[in-house]
C-alpha cells in the first residue's frame, strides 16, 4: 500500500472498488491463498462492478491494474497483468462500455502562462507559495515530467551544471531510474535552474532555523513540511489563476505545450521527443493536440510571447 507512492489517491480509490465488489459477492482476503483465486476474484469483481455500477470501462482498467500490482506484491505468485482471462474480461467490458475520446478543446493558449512569469518579480522576491507554483510549472514544462516523476526530485543529489542540471528519477512505464535532463535558459523569468536554486536554498535556510523534515526533496511547505501530491497540485492552479487561466488542470500543461509547439512549426518528430513517446507514434496528435483553431522544442518554448 505505502509502496505505491506514485498515485496513491488513485490507487486507494480503485482498491475500494474491488473491495466493494468483493463484498458483494461475499468473498473474503482470507479466501484469496492462492494465483488462481486471485485471477479469479479480479474476474468476478470486474464482472459485478460492469453489472452494478456505472463506472467505465477505462475505470475498471485502472482498477484491474491496481489490484493486479497488489497482488504483485506477492513474490511466490506470477504476475496476474498478462493472465489471458483477465485481458479477455477487459476486452469484453471495452466493448460493451466503450470509452469515447473526444477532441481536446483548451480554452487558453500556453503563452499566457509566460505572459504571467515575465509579470512576476524575480524568484528571490517572490512569496514561497508564488515561488514553488511558478517552479512547479517551469519544471514540468522543460524537465518534460509528469508529476509524479517531478515529485522524486532529490535537491541535494548533485550541483547543476552551466548549461542545466541533471536529475535521478523514474519514467512512467520504465523499470530502472533514468538521468533526466532540466535545462537552465538566459531568461530569469523562464529559468527553472534558477527558480530550483531559490527554493532550496530558501529550504536549507527554513532548516537551520527550525526543525523539519529530513526529506531532501524540493516541494517544501513554508511550515517545514514535506508536501503531498494534493499541496503541489494545488500550488500548480494557484499559479494557473494567476496567469488568467479558467478551468485550470494541470494535466492539461503538457497539451498546451505540444499545442503550441504543433502552431509554431515544430516538426512531428522533435514533438514526439519532448512528449517522450515512442519513436513515430502519433499519440500527440490524437490526444495532446487542440485542433480548435527536446531541443528546438525548448528553444521554440522560450521564445513564445
Amino acid at each position: 500500500w505505502n509502496e505505491r507512492t506514485a498515485s496513491k489517491d488513485r490507487f486507494r480509490r480503485e482498491i475500494t472498488y474491488y473491495a466493494q465488489a468483493l463484498r458483494e459477492l461475499h468473498i473474503t482476503l482470507e479466501e484469496i491463498n492462492s494465483q488462481r483465486k486471485a485471477e479469479m476474484s479480479i474476474l468476478r469483481a470486474l464482472r459485478w462492478l460492469h453489472e452494478h455500477t456505472e463506472h467505465s470501462s477505462e475505470v475498471l482498467m485502472h482498477v484491474k491494474s491496481s489490484v493486479c500490482v497488489m497482488f504483485s506484491y506477492n513474490p511466490n505468485w506470477p504476475s496476474l497483468t498478462p493472465s489471458k482471462l483477465i485481458r479477455a474480461a477487459c476486452k469484453k467490458i471495452r466493448r460493451h462500455r466503450p470509452v469515447v475520446h473526444r477532441p481536446l478543446k483548451l480554452n487558453w493558449e500556453f503563452k499566457q502562462l509566460w505572459q504571467y512569469l515575465r509579470s512576476l518579480p524575480p524568484p528571490r522576491m517572490r512569496t514561497w507559495n508564488v515561488l514553488l507554483g511558478t517552479t512547479i510549472i517551469l519544471t514540468r514544462v522543460f524537465g518534460r515530467l509528469r508529476a509524479t516523476e517531478m515529485e522524486k526530485l532529490d535537491a541535494e543529489e548533485n550541483e547543476p551544471e552551466k548549461d542545466g542540471w541533471w536529475f535521478e528519477t523514474t519514467i512512467k512505464l520504465h523499470d530502472v531510474p533514468e538521468m533526466i535532463f532540466v535545462p537552465a535558459l538566459r531568461e530569469l523569468a523562464l529559468d527553472p535552474v534558477r527558480h530550483l536554486l531559490e527554493l532550496r536554498n530558501r529550504i536549507r535556510q527554513l532548516r537551520s532555523e527550525r526543525q523539519m523534515t529530513a526529506e531532501t526533496t524540493f516541494w517544501i511547505s513554508e511550515d517545514g513540511r514535506k508536501m503531498k501530491s494534493g499541496e503541489i497540485r494545488k500550488r500548480t492552479i494557484e499559479s494557473m489563476e494567476a496567469a488568467g487561466i479558467e478551468n485550470p488542470r494541470p494535466k492539461n500543461l503538457k497539451h498546451a505545450v505540444v499545442t503550441a509547439l504543433n502552431r509554431a512549426g515544430i516538426a512531428p518528430e522533435e514533438i514526439v521527443i519532448y512528449a517522450r513517446h515512442k519513436p513515430g507514434t502519433s499519440t500527440w496528435r490524437r490526444r495532446y493536440l487542440d485542433n480548435g483553431d527536446a531541443r528546438d522544442s525548448v528553444r521554440k518554448l522560450a521564445s513564445l510571447k
